[in-house]
């Protein structure tokens, strides 16, 4: 388990996990201090120096934690703890993992104590003694942030130069784990229609899906974009940001799983993780993850993101995931999740976001080596699709936007490309085509979209 850095009345906390909420009110026990209240953010250091070094805060959802189910003695353990400590099951996944959702209740919502659910020290010996010196299988229920660095008007609307079909396609199935689509009065009225963009099959494998996909925050409606995050996303694997050249006509399904909550640009970890659980069990090839937070090596819940992206793998796809925007360089023992996870996860693709020239992008995360951050494509005033409900007059449903979260996409596209060519390679095949044709950017590689099309497609131009 790690340790956590709290500032907290003055004081520096030292904490672990097990500890998280060790101090809750329980039935006839007193309530903590009333000025004792969960701040939202945890430090998290970027080195083994702990609390005396470099760092940042991460924020959570205040009261609440996530339990797995991988070891159904310590969830067992978990579940009979929180009960006693006046915490209630709220949620859990609805398809593909029976992960949980707890949230501590309080009769009055309004009392000032209640919100003080977070960090504390002293963890009892009963709760240490939950996870035996294994995982906890349990962690906080981080934020995820779906904002660009930059977000830009576009004047135009757009029109492919060209799309040929140099060799046989085959249909593959695209996951975008965000905040939904937006197609606003049918696929003929959007700018995705355009492009590669099309429909899928959906309820596979999971009920309450709709046609568009999964909407995770209110099942049983369609994942139906409030932000702009999602669309941009959905367009860049469809080929938008290549309108000006020539470009495959690819027959890609869309499976859209919407994780936010509402117009705000925020998720949460639980619902992520039940998105990608959800992406998988409908047999997604590739699932586009533009989303993360920063962590580092001894975060509590690895084993739980790790355990689903070994599920993924078990069911050939790949996870491809930005690298973030936090400025920041990754050390080995920093983090950013669960983008950096590709140095010890073979079906996982992390891009850090260069400018158009190739450089790197001043605000990309950057990989601790290449194990770690697999490959890098343009993330900087990229062109895409953009809800015209969101834009002011005229709506072109067009716009530009910066971040990872538009450099992964370009790469999704590019496996989706070579698993439509030739769907009988391995992920491993898929991978090392995206890095050794790259170009190379010294300490880096650069996606090269056309030379890894056109090793599996030799008349694909280059």
């Amino acid at each position: 388990m790690r340790n956590f850095c709290k500032s907290f009345l003055g004081a520096v906390l030292a904490l672990a996990l097990a500890a998280l909420f060790a101090e809750c009110s329980s039935p006839g026990e007193p309530s903590p201090p009333s000025d004792y209240h969960c701040k939202g953010n945890v430090f998290v250091p970027f080195s083994t120096e702990g609390c005396s070094g470099v760092g940042t805060e991460v924020p959570f959802v205040c009261n609440e934690i996530i339990l797995d189910p991988a070891d159904p003695k310590v969830m067992a353990a978990w579940r009979k703890y929180l009960l006693a400590q006046g915490f209630e099951k709220v949620d859990s996944c609805a398809c593909g993992n029976e992960m949980e959702l707890w949230r501590f209740h309080k009769d009055n919502l309004n009392d000032p104590d209640f919100d003080v659910i977070g960090i504390v020290e002293d963890p009892p010996p009963d709760v240490e003694a939950i996870a035996g010196g294994g995982p906890a299988w349990a962690s906080l229920n981080y934020v995820l942030s779906f904002e660009p660095v930059e977000l830009k008007g576009f004047s135009d609307s757009l029109l492919p130069e060209q799309t040929i079909t140099p060799c046989p396609a085959n249909p593959v199935k695209v996951a975008i784990v965000d905040t939904g689509i937006d197609i606003e009065g049918g696929l003929g009225n959007t700018i995705l229609g355009n492009f590669d963009w099309d429909f899928t099959t959906t309820g596979i494998s999971c009920d309450k899906s709709k046609d568009l996909g999964f909407n995770i925050p209110e099942l049983g409606t369609e994942p139906i974009d409030n932000h702009g995050h999602g669309t941009a996303v959905n367009g860049v694997v469809a080929g938008i940001p290549y309108y000006n050249d020539v470009t495959l006509d690819l027959p890609m399904e869309f499976l859209n799983i919407k994780v936010t909550d509402d117009s705000t640009g925020s998720g949460s970890l639980f619902k992520a993780l039940c998105g990608l659980y959800y992406a998988i069990e409908e047999g997604a090839n590739v699932i586009n993850v533009s989303w993360g937070y920063m962590g580092n090596l001894d975060n509590e819940e690895i084993p739980m993101i790790e355990r689903c992206l070994d599920y993924a793998a078990s069911h050939k796809a790949i996870v491809v995931a930005g690298m973030g925007n936090d400025y920041t360089y990754l050390n080995g023992y920093s983090k950013f999740l669960p983008a950096s996870l590709a140095e010890f996860k073979p079906n996982v693709i992390s891009v850090g976001a260069t400018q158009n020239g190739g450089a790197k992008a001043n605000f990309s995360n950057w990989g601790f080596n290449s194990a770690e951050m697999t490959i890098t494509a343009p993330g900087v005033e990229i062109i895409s699709a953009y809800p015209k409900k969101l834009q002011s007059n005229p709506p072109t449903g067009v716009a530009s936007q910066s971040g990872t979260s538009f450099s992964a996409p370009h790469v999704t596209r590019t496996v989706a490309a070579l698993w439509s060519l030739d769907s009988g390679l391995s992920m491993a095949d898929v991978i090392t085509i995206i890095k050794n044709t790259g170009d190379d950017g010294g300490s880096y590689r650069k996606l090269h979209h056309k030379a890894a099309v056109h090793q599996v497609c030799p008349d694909f131009p280059l």
